[in-house]
């Protein structure tokens, strides 16, 4: 369930720390937040400002923490995991860029950092799913995605005003 409070303050980053990003494509990064992070509840969230779950690997020198048996595998098996950690949001924000980007991961997720910064909604769950980013079936998981940009969409879209009511002028 979106938290609008979360959502509006995500916003509001990403608007400072990738300004640069159409108003599709900034709530697309929210809605991938969202998703990975169940709305900023996940242990990597909580922990450490992780809103996408981004994993600790051999060239991370950045701060990290162990997480045993939070996750668990395909087989329902708890398994182990190197999380990366950040001081702020924003500190995420640079890293999750960095991290889609063409230099890191020797450019693996750049065809989908392109259709994100496109805003385009159905190729970044399958560019992402190419790269190897998560296991989930794809179409379960673009589902995810679409429900979640849907609920961002919702929060973050302007309140209707309010109109008073006509009155019926008499004749």
């Amino acid at each position: 369930m979106a938290d609008p409070t979360w959502t509006r303050n995500l916003r509001c980053d990403v608007n400072g720390v990738l300004p640069f990003l159409g108003e599709t494509a900034a709530r697309l990064v929210v809605a991938h937040c969202a998703l990975e992070s169940g709305w900023g509840k996940s242990r990597a969230a909580a922990r450490g400002f992780n809103l996408t779950n981004l994993t600790a690997g051999s060239a991370w020198i950045g701060p990290k923490w162990v997480d045993v048996g939070g996750d668990v595998d395909a087989k329902g098996q708890p398994i182990t995991q190197t999380w990366r950690i950040y001081p702020t949001v924003n500190a995420f924000l640079v890293d999750y860029w960095r991290f889609l980007g063409p230099i890191q991961n020797s450019g693996r997720y750049a065809l989908a950092r392109n259709a994100l910064e496109r805003g385009d909604l159905d190729s970044f769950p399958r560019l992402l799913y190419s790269a190897g980013y998560y296991t989930l079936a794809p179409a379960e998981y673009a589902k995810r995605l679409h429900a979640a940009f849907d609920a961002v969409c919702l929060v973050l879209e302007p309140p209707m005003p309010s109109v008073p009511p006509v009155t019926p002028k008499e004749t």
